[in-house]
């Protein structure tokens, strides 16, 4: 069967500001991972150019379909997609050039 959001949509949390334990050594928290959405994947073979709401032009490498209602995701968010939530390997990493909500769908150019 086809799923049209077959692939997952993330970004990293980053953690509070370094700590200190009982010895009084610093510590410091990776980052989790946050599920933010299912979503659809599609790589740009050619390079293009979207404008972005500062008004400059930036080259984007993919597309990423979303559900129609996904809460926005703000420009220069690091985000990557993954194949499921168990995989290891990424589809893309990258930075949200732009996001879009329309009257079927949403979009993050990255």
């Amino acid at each position: 069967m086809i799923s049209q959001y077959p692939h997952y949509l993330y970004t990293d949390q980053i953690p509070a500001a370094s700590t200190q334990d009982a010895n009084g050594n610093w510590t410091s928290q990776a980052p989790a991972a946050i599920l933010l959405s299912r979503c659809r994947e599609e790589t740009e073979p050619r390079a293009r150019e979207i404008q972005a709401s500062d008004g400059k032009f930036y080259t984007y490498s993919s597309v990423v379909q979303l559900p129609k209602g996904t809460a926005p995701v703000a420009e220069g968010t690091e985000i990557y997609v993954k194949d499921s939530p168990e995989a290891t390997r990424e589809r893309i990493r990258g930075k949200v050039l732009k996001f879009n909500s329309s009257q079927l769908h949403c979009r993050i150019w990255v």
